[in-house]
């Protein structure tokens, strides 16, 4: 019931993603995916807090539930980082080499120019498989306002050399 509703969610038909959501409850009423999915319609509905409100409900039915805690960093991350910081950290500790925990952390950081915590969290995963182009360039230009000039001029070279393998295979 979750996924269909997160189906017409992403089509947006929010009163059939509302209606799948109401079933979804209705068969479990501790349904984190379905708490999840009740907050994404919220958040589409231009209702951060009543989306807020739904992550953490889905946090407490589900500690472990990764989306609720991405997408509740996603509503605070400009609005009050610290928040949203808090909540990452809470996830991290639960699970330590969870690389879009780092990711989120590291754009959170850049936000708010701290660009230290940044290359922190970038260096957890910039040179993996799950960066992209944009995540390299922050990273590079983090490490370059930190003085940090070799390691930042070798992650603009990778992410020069990414972008121009990405090309050929176009």
């Amino acid at each position: 019931l979750v996924a269909i509703g997160e189906v017409y969610l992403k089509a947006g038909k929010l009163p059939e993603a509302q209606e799948y959501a109401a079933l979804a409850k209705k068969v479990n009423g501790k349904s984190a995916l379905a708490s999840v999915l009740e907050g994404d319609i919220a958040f589409e509905q231009k209702n951060a807090g009543l989306a807020s409100q739904k992550y953490e409900e889905a946090i407490y039915f589900d500690p472990s539930c990764t989306e609720a805690y991405l997408r509740y960093a996603d509503i605070y991350k400009s609005a009050n980082a610290s928040l949203a910081i808090e909540k990452l950290n809470q996830l991290k500790d639960l699970e330590p080499s969870n690389t879009a925990v780092d990711k989120k952390l590291a754009e959170i950081y850049y936000l708010k120019n701290d660009f230290n915590k940044a290359v922190e969290a970038y260096a957890n995963f910039a040179m993996g498989p799950t960066a992209t182009e944009e995540d390299l360039v922050k990273y590079a230009f983090a490490l370059f306002l930190n003085h940090d000039f070799d390691k930042s001029l070798e992650v603009a070279t990778v992410s020069y050399t990414h972008l121009r393998a990405h090309e050929t295979e176009l």
